[in-house]
């Protein structure tokens, strides 16, 4: 039974929603599938004290990159540590890796209103 109450013949809205979009990184032998959720801005959020999202704040130290890099993971990778990413990110591919993870971020961001004001 459903927990509120069902009127047959009314017509019912259907609304589809995209799925975070995803990113396929490869770092040696392994494969991750890279996602900005919900979790993962909340989960970047309470690591570095930093807003990912609204102010346009980017990464910008290995540390930012590592963290977003492990907290984009969690979605299809969620056993992913900390550890292990800094174990396999490194200043030689901070910058490819940066690269790709701000093309995730903008394909995330909230189109700007007119005044230039970023809602969430």
């Amino acid at each position: 039974m459903a927990p509120f109450p069902l009127k047959r013949g009314v017509d019912m809205k259907e609304f589809v929603f995209e799925l975070a979009p995803t990113v396929k990184i490869i770092c040696g032998e392994k494969e991750y599938i890279l996602a900005i959720d919900n979790a993962a801005i909340k989960k970047w959020e309470e690591a570095t004290g930093k807003e990912l999202l609204g102010k346009g704040e980017v990464p910008e130290t290995g540390t930012d990159i590592l963290t977003l890099f492990w907290v984009a993971s969690l979605l299809y990778q969620p056993d992913t540590t900390q550890e292990e990413i800094d174990h396999i990110l490194h200043p030689g591919n901070y910058e490819q890796v940066a690269d790709v993870l701000n093309e995730l971020l903008e394909s995330v961001m909230p189109e700007p209103t007119e005044d230039g004001e970023v809602k969430n």
